[in-house]
């Protein structure tokens, strides 16, 4: 029991949904469906990929 006299519960478990598969676009803007060497945009960020 809680200090307030109630029971207190615990997160079983937390559901997530399916992350969507990420978007790349190269730095002109343009989406990229196959992402090789270089500088790319995921979610906003500059993504360097070797």
């Amino acid at each position: 029991m809680s200090s307030d006299g109630s029971d207190a519960t615990a997160i079983e478990s937390v559901e997530t949904e399916c992350a969507a598969p990420a978007v790349y676009y190269d730095l002109s803007g343009r989406r990229v469906e196959n992402p090789e060497k270089g500088i790319y945009i995921v979610n906003g960020r500059k993504v360097f990929i070797k």
